[in-house]
């Protein structure tokens, strides 16, 4: 929500739709849900719902602490530019500046690397507070973003070439059927 705040003083007609039953922004949640060009839904919507939203929109921002594989093909889907977190897993899909950008933080904040066993462990609990250098660096991005339409678009159409070429179901049921034929 800051990072929003920051790029509505210097792009007063954009606007903000969040999908989520709760915030980890304290400040949101102190002056409650009601701000200029925000739209929160807080409850469950219908696939045809959120299709409409992913069409409509130009940037989808999945700052999040755990993969959302589901949510970044979808939006990926609809040329919508992805800004996600450096958690792990994302790398499978996304490159930053080629089909999305990526946040730099959440992986380091959350995740290291046992020693002893060599496992990943994660702690949450770091998540739960605001992270200001992963909002600047979001707020940044946003007005990046905002600022370079001819950026916007080429991240948007290579997302959807990536999602119809790398990411449809049918090379990956092949390739199962020819392993599967092959034991």
């Amino acid at each position: 929500m800051k990072a929003f705040q920051a790029l509505r003083a210097t792009h007063p007609h954009a606007t903000l739709t969040i999908l989520s039953a709760r915030t980890q922004d304290v400040d949101f949640m102190e002056t409650g849900r009601h701000h200029e060009g925000v739209t929160w839904l807080d409850q469950g919507i219908e696939d045809q719902q959120l299709f409409e939203l992913l069409a409509d929109a130009d940037i989808f921002m999945l700052p999040a602490a755990g993969l959302h594989s589901y949510s970044v093909l979808r939006a990926m889907r609809f040329g919508a530019v992805l800004i996600c977190s450096d958690a792990p897993g994302y790398e499978e899909y996304v490159t930053d500046n080629v089909n999305a950008v990526v946040i730099s933080g959440r992986r380091s904040q959350i995740y290291q690397i046992d020693p002893s066993t060599g496992w990943m462990r994660d702690n949450y609990q770091s998540a739960f507070s605001l992270n200001r250098e992963i909002i600047a660096d979001l707020t940044n991005v946003l007005v990046r973003l905002a600022d370079n339409p001819d950026e916007r678009r080429r991240l948007g159409r290579q997302a959807l070439m990536d999602v119809r070429n790398k990411y449809r179901l049918e090379p990956w049921v092949r390739e199962i059927s020819r392993i599967i034929a092959s034991a």
